[in-house]
């Protein structure tokens, strides 16, 4: 396993043969949410994590694993608590929180010198079309996907940041990301001024702390979410929430 960050409070090692009870929460490359590493930008939604996780009573660490790994993870306990987006197939190895600590909506990204506008999916027709593998997009779109795949009339990437540099460097025309995201990557690339966010909605979710059904450090999964939600209502109501926001361009 690979611990690429570690926030720990209050942990000692357990005992020879009794089990760890400190949790493994899930970090990522997802900015601006998450950063990974131990850089000086920890992300937004790492932030909010390192300050409301404590009130769920449990030491916890932060580990980074691929995203199929990290759902596989999830469903088998090894990786205790993550922040996703709510669907139903997830409700069956997932408990959820109910207070949303952040919203991220999906929209096609194309270069500040494109025409192209998107008003319906077929719009997308016969552009070039980038995508990043791995990425649970919403039914409708990821079926989309699958043809433009089967066609081989698509362009895939392994990461965001991967994707953007296709489309500044003129290979693809489009692609679908979230906004902060992209407008994140863009500034860090000195490039701002160099995208276009379209208005065709993909998908808008809100994201939830979550912890595995299968964890065996979690005793009371509902009583954890509902602390660590009520930490989340407490820093929302405050300025420091919509100035860590500002920061991180989230909004």
């Amino acid at each position: 396993m690979l611990l690429l960050a570690v926030a720990i409070f209050g942990s000692s090692a357990p005992a020879p043969g009794q089990r760890s009870t400190t949790l493994t929460v899930q970090d990522a490359e997802w900015a601006p949410y998450y950063f990974g590493g131990e850089g000086l930008q920890k992300g937004f939604a790492k932030e909010v994590l390192e300050r409301c996780l404590p009130a769920g009573g449990l030491t916890f660490e932060f580990a980074s694993f691929p995203i199929v790994r990290m759902f596989n993870y999830l469903r088998s306990g090894q990786i205790d608590v993550h922040v996703v987006s709510h669907t139903e197939e997830r409700e069956a190895f997932l408990f959820y929180g109910q207070e949303p600590l952040f919203e991220s909506s999906y929209r096609p990204i194309v270069a500040r010198s494109s025409t192209v506008e998107v008003a319906a999916l077929e719009d997308l027709d016969g552009l070039r079309l980038g995508a990043i593998r791995g990425v649970d997009y919403i039914d409708w779109y990821q079926e989309y996907l699958d043809r433009r795949d089967a066609e081989g009339s698509i362009e895939w990437a392994p990461d965001n940041e991967s994707v953007l540099r296709m489309l500044l460097a003129d290979r693809i025309d489009v692609f679908v990301n979230t906004v902060a995201t992209a407008k994140w990557l863009a500034g860090s690339f000195g490039a701002s001024d160099e995208i276009r966010v379209l208005d065709f909605e993909i998908k808008t979710s809100p994201y939830f702390v979550v912890v595995s059904r299968a964890s065996t450090r979690v005793a009371d999964p509902r009583a954890f979410l509902e602390a660590v939600d009520r930490c989340i209502r407490d820093f929302r109501s405050s300025g420091e929430y919509e100035s860590l926001a500002d920061r991180y361009m989230i909004r």
